[in-house]
């Protein structure tokens, strides 16, 4: 900080200049750089407190709300696969009930309507498991 002295007529001043202002004190009295250095880092600590808060808030807000869209997308996924299961399974019944008007025995009709289902559910997982491995890999094929 750079401190010179003016005369202006009345009295002397000593003028101090800094980064963050010109004070201004009369002779004789003594320039504390301490005490302007503790007030600007106290309103600097301040004003990031300030800043730090107000944004804590901001994002405490859009959480919540982005959650409260996840929790109501996640349950209206979980009703549909639970309806789509409900499907899957009448419709597998009434293939088996199909295949043992058609003069297949039970059992038989039972047991390949449930491994037409297993290969179907095999061939989903594995085209999940390959795209998982693209994402991860950034593979585009």
């Amino acid at each position: 900080m750079a401190v010179r002295e003016r005369s202006n007529g009345v009295g002397k001043q000593l003028i101090c200049g800094g980064k963050h202002g010109i004070s201004r004190a009369t002779s004789g009295a003594v320039i504390d750089e301490r005490v302007g250095n503790i007030d600007l880092l106290s309103g600097i600590v301040d004003d990031t407190r300030e800043l730090v808060s107000a944004n804590v808030e901001i994002l405490r807000t859009e959480m919540s709300s982005k959650l409260s869209v996840l929790g109501s997308t996640l349950s209206s996924s979980l009703i549909a696969i639970a309806v789509f299961i409900v499907t899957a399974i009448l419709l597998c019944l009434a293939v088996a009930a199909s295949l043992i008007a058609v003069g297949l025995p039970a059992w038989a009709s039972l047991w390949a309507v449930t491994l037409i289902a297993g290969a179907i559910g095999y061939s989903f997982v594995r085209r999940a498991q390959t795209a998982s491995r693209s994402l991860t890999t950034g593979d585009k094929s």
